[in-house]
């Protein structure tokens, strides 16, 4: 556990330093550490915070699989936070997907649950976060707001529903294939 901790905290050193490849290894040999001796939450933690890191890397697939793994741990821990969490990473998803509707009610959902729980955005996923609104503003133009306040209103459970779809989309989407072979 003291390991997996220290490598995490090495992680997100390096994600705020926007070194994500190298905070993607520590993040990834924390979760390693954890994967046998039951401590759950702190193993979702650190998968949490890798998916974001997958992310920044542009490997959509690993973050959406991160994200998914981390729903089932959070939701029976009741930990809304961490689920909101996973949203958020969905709404980064589903933004470069084109997706600006769903990626608005996403943010704006999960922003309801960080002010009922007084959890704040930590500061390495700022950038995403910041990106993501920017581009829904900029698709969406007059029909943000309206997407907005939909996801502030809809109830968390249905967007955590609709999160779980697009990560699931994304997780088992096949690579597009190129007509050139791989042997």
């Amino acid at each position: 556990w003291l390991r997996s901790n220290a490598l995490l905290s090495h992680g997100i050193v390096q994600a705020l330093n926007d070194r994500h490849g190298e905070a993607e290894a520590s993040m990834s040999e924390a979760v390693d550490c954890l994967s046998t001796n039951g401590d759950s939450f702190q193993w979702a933690y650190a998968l949490i915070n890798r998916g974001l890191q997958r992310f920044y890397l542009g490997n959509w697939q690993g973050a959406a699989r991160d994200w998914l793994a981390d729903l089932d741990v959070f939701i029976p821990f009741l930990n809304w936070r961490g689920v909101a969490g996973c949203v958020e990473g969905a709404a980064y998803l589903a933004a470069q997907a084109g997706k600006f509707e769903h990626a608005t009610r996403f943010l704006s959902a999960a922003a309801r649950v960080r002010e009922w729980t007084g959890g704040p955005l930590m500061p390495q996923w700022q950038k995403a976060q910041q990106v993501t609104v920017h581009e829904a503003w900029e698709a969406l133009g007059e029909e943000f707001g309206p997407a907005q306040r939909a996801g502030a209103s809809m109830r968390f459970e249905d967007a955590v529903a609709e999160a779980r779809v697009l990560l699931m989309e994304i997780a088992t989407a096949q690579p597009e294939r190129n007509g050139a072979s791989n042997p």
